[in-house]
C-alpha cells in the first residue's frame, strides 16, 4: 500500500506586467536612452543611504513617514490585483528585528 502525491498544476500570476528579456536588454543603448520619469529630481540626494543606528532603523520601520496604505492600495489597482493588500507594518519583523537583519538597514534622508 501507498501514497501518490503530485504537484498542482502551476498558475499563472495576474499581474499585468509584460515578460522581462534580459537578452533584449543586453542590446539597449543606455547612454542613449533617456530615463522615462525625465530628468532626475533635484532631490535625488534625498535617496541616498544616510548614517544610521539600530533605533532609528527600528523606529522608521515602526512608523513610516507616509502611510503604507497610500501607497500599496494604487499599486494594487495599477496592477489590477483581485485580493485585497493591507499595507501594515509586518509585525513579526518589528518583533524580530535585530534577529532578521543582521547590520543596520541604511535609510534615506
Amino acid at each position: 500500500m501507498g501514497a501518490m502525491v503530485v504537484a498542482p498544476l502551476p498558475e499563472y500570476p495576474d499581474d499585468h506586467i509584460l515578460p522581462y528579456s534580459a537578452q533584449d536588454a543586453m542590446y539597449v543603448d543606455i547612454i542613449k536612452e533617456t530615463f522615462p520619469a525625465g530628468d532626475p529630481s533635484p532631490d535625488a540626494d534625498s535617496w541616498l543611504p544616510t548614517p544610521t543606528t539600530w533605533d532609528k532603523a527600528e523606529q522608521a520601520w515602526s512608523s513610516p513617514p507616509t502611510d503604507p496604505r497610500s501607497i500599496v492600495g494604487p499599486w494594487a489597482k495599477a496592477f489590477q490585483w483581485k485580493d485585497t493588500l493591507v499595507g501594515a507594518a509586518p509585525t513579526l519583523l518589528l518583533e524580530n528585528f535585530k534577529a532578521v537583519y543582521l547590520d543596520i538597514p541604511s535609510l534615506t534622508s
